[in-house]
C-alpha cells in the first residue's frame, strides 16, 4: 500500500527534523508531562511530611536561669542573653522593656526549633523575664 503524497516527507525535511522523544514504534510519542508532574508531586509530598520532634503530650523542657542581656552587633544588631554559666540564648520574643545592654535578668525559656539569620546562641521563647 502506498501512503498519500501529503504524508511523505521529502528527504531534506527528514534530515533537518529535530529529534523527538519517540518510542521505537513510529507514530507513538512519549508524553513526559504526566510523568514529570507525578514525580514532582511525590517529591513535594515526601519532603513536606515533617516528622514531629515530640511525642503527643510531651513538652520541651524549659530552662530557668539568670543572665545578662547583651546587644550583639552582628547581622544588623540584636539582643541576646548570656547566662551565668556562659550559655548563649537568642530570645525570639524579648519585650522592648528588657532590650537594655547589661541588664541582669532571671528568665524562664523554652527551646525553639527555628532558623535565624543571627547564628548566635540557642533560639528560645521566653516564658517569663524579670529584672534582678
Amino acid at each position: 500500500m502506498r501512503r498519500p503524497a501529503h504524508t511523505l516527507l521529502p528527504a531534506a525535511r527528514r534530515a533537518t527534523r529535530r529529534p523527538s522523544l519517540t518510542s521505537a514504534r513510529p507514530g507513538r510519542t512519549r508524553r513526559l508531562g504526566p510523568w514529570l508532574a507525578t514525580a514532582a508531586l511525590l517529591i513535594v509530598t515526601a519532603c513536606g511530611g515533617a516528622i514531629p520532634d515530640e511525642e503527643p503530650g510531651e513538652t520541651k523542657q524549659t530552662v530557668t536561669m539568670t543572665g545578662t542581656i547583651q546587644h550583639i552587633d552582628l547581622e544588623g544588631g540584636f539582643f541576646g542573653i548570656v547566662a551565668d554559666d556562659g550559655a548563649k540564648y537568642l530570645p525570639i520574643n524579648l519585650d522592648e522593656a528588657f532590650q537594655k545592654d547589661g541588664l541582669r535578668v532571671r528568665f524562664e525559656a523554652r527551646p525553639e526549633d527555628v532558623m535565624t539569620i543571627y547564628q548566635w546562641g540557642a533560639p528560645v521563647r521566653l516564658l517569663s523575664v524579670a529584672p534582678l
